[in-house]
């Protein structure tokens, strides 16, 4: 009990000084241009930093955090040079040869997802202002120092859209390169951008929206995937994931079903959907569409292929427009509060995910594997044999 509650502490004065001075960006109006403007705003420096800062000092996020740990003490295999994926490994070996711990390279990292986030999204101050609640609500905040690599891949990807609405192509294509050099299996980013931008004026009505879900959710369990399982294996060795390693992650069905916690997630999700023409005329802009656009199909594999850690994966640069798009509808909602079920749509997002948070917390605690709880590594005895 104790570790949920600080927990809740940790995460809570976190997403309440992140929302606070997003909501001072947004008073003031002023939407910085150049990356000067942008990293010297103390409104949205400091937010980055306590991130960095609080993920830096995480223990126990999950496995791949934890070989992230012990591998910055340890020789680079043959295999992590082979992936090409020199930028990431090259920040790393930079912190080691200047002899310093995993810490301030875990807090770059960090940075680094987060900046890219905000960068891509500082045109829209309205849509930061709730992001770092559905950030942590929606669970996305759990991966981000676990699947390090390939979550910096889709920050890139959240600025890539921006860039690419902006019509800046050149610059586009090469940040996808240089995500690239974070996780190989950003070179899906190619296909997946140029089809977004393809889409920028398609928009689904709401009820064929909530239709396809309901498909989608009927058809789930029926390994659907399966018939996929060639092209996913291809992907996944293409983002360097050895060959039993792509078996196991196809393989994978996570040991819950489609249960509490997914159906409150779901529910959040289909009030979204359900103002999604509101929120498209508030928004009015290719770069919300698109946003959306991305969103949507994520929902859809998410709810089709629940509980796939392979397809998962694959789908990660599609998931990560989730808490965009929640955090753009709270905003809708908040702003139109004065109608009652504005207000009630508002409170219900914001209780489906706060029950679901705190349901996954005191899971965890019982789980013997708890990787969602606030821990820091000043209080593991660790060895790097």
């Amino acid at each position: 009990m104790f570790t949920v509650i600080q927990s809740i502490l940790v995460y809570g004065i976190m997403v309440w000084i992140m929302t606070y001075n997003a909501k001072r960006v947004l008073i003031k109006g002023i939407v910085p241009i150049t990356f000067k403007q942008f990293i010297t705003n103390k409104n949205i420096l400091f937010p980055l930093i306590l991130f960095s800062l609080l993920a830096a000092i995480r223990w126990d996020v999950g496995v791949d955090c934890r070989s992230y740990i012990y591998g910055f003490y340890k020789e680079a295999s043959e295999s992590e040079l082979a992936k090409g994926e020199i930028l990431f490994y090259g920040i790393q070996d930079f912190f080691k040869f200047i002899n310093l711990t995993h810490i301030p390279f875990f807090f770059t990292i960090a940075f680094i997802q987060l900046a890219f986030i905000y960068y891509g999204l500082r045109k829209k101050p309205e849509v930061l202002y709730f992001f770092p609640l559905m950030f942590v609500l929606y669970g996305t905040y759990w991966s981000y120092m676990n699947g390090m690599r390939q979550n910096i891949a889709c920050s890139i990807f959240i600025f890539v859209i921006l860039l690419s609405v902006e019509r800046k192509w050149k610059w586009a294509i090469i940040w996808v390169f240089i995500a690239t050099l974070f996780h190989r299996s950003a070179y899906v980013l190619f296909i997946i951008g140029a089809m977004a931008y393809l889409s920028k004026n398609i928009f689904l009505n709401k009820y064929i929206q909530l239709g396809i879900i309901t498909v989608c959710y009927a058809m789930m369990g029926m390994s659907i995937w399966q018939g996929l399982e060639d092209l996913a294996t291809e992907v996944l060795g293409f983002a360097g994931y050895e060959e039993g390693t792509q078996e196991h992650l196809l393989e994978t069905v996570f040991e819950i079903n489609f249960g509490f916690r997914a159906y409150l997630m779901l529910f959040a999700n289909l009030i979204v959907i359900f103002f999604s023409k509101e929120i498209k005329k508030f928004y009015n802009s290719t770069h919300f569409n698109i946003m959306y656009n991305l969103y949507f199909v994520g929902v859809c594999v998410w709810v089709l292929f629940y509980g796939n850690h392979g397809i998962e994966r694959i789908s990660m640069y599609l998931t990560i427009f989730i808490p965009v798009i929640i955090a753009a509808t709270l905003y809708y909602l908040y702003k139109n509060r004065r109608n009652q079920i504005y207000k009630l749509c508002f409170y219900a997002i914001i209780i489906l995910l706060s029950v679901r948070t705190l349901y996954d917390c005191d899971a965890a605690t019982k789980s013997g594997f708890d990787t969602v709880n606030y821990k820091t590594i000043f209080s593991q005895e660790i060895t790097f044999n």
